[in-house]
């Protein structure tokens, strides 16, 4: 899922709401992927498993593995959520 600063969401949801609008979808860039899951839900589904699930017997998915050759986790990602710990809350 998309990442997003807190300040640009709120902007957003304002703006929309100035606007009258009853549904906001932030990144706008992620309207395309509800249409593609109306037209051809099997092909979204398909990648999505790709992307996120990882072959037996390895640890790491595939969009992890791309973040990490990339270095894209760096501009993706705020250094707030980079972090491996799990919170025991």
């Amino acid at each position: 899922m998309p990442v997003g600063r807190t300040e640009a969401c709120a902007k957003a949801r304002v703006k929309s709401a100035c606007r009258g609008e009853r549904y906001l979808t932030e990144p706008s860039w992620f309207r395309t992927f509800f249409l593609l899951k109306v037209f051809c839900p099997e092909v979204i589904e398909w990648c999505f498993r790709l992307s996120y699930r990882a072959r037996p017997g390895q640890s790491e998915t595939l969009s992890k593995k791309i973040l990490d050759i990339s270095g894209a986790r760096g501009f993706l990602y705020p250094t707030t959520i980079q972090t491996t710990d799990v919170k025991a809350d």
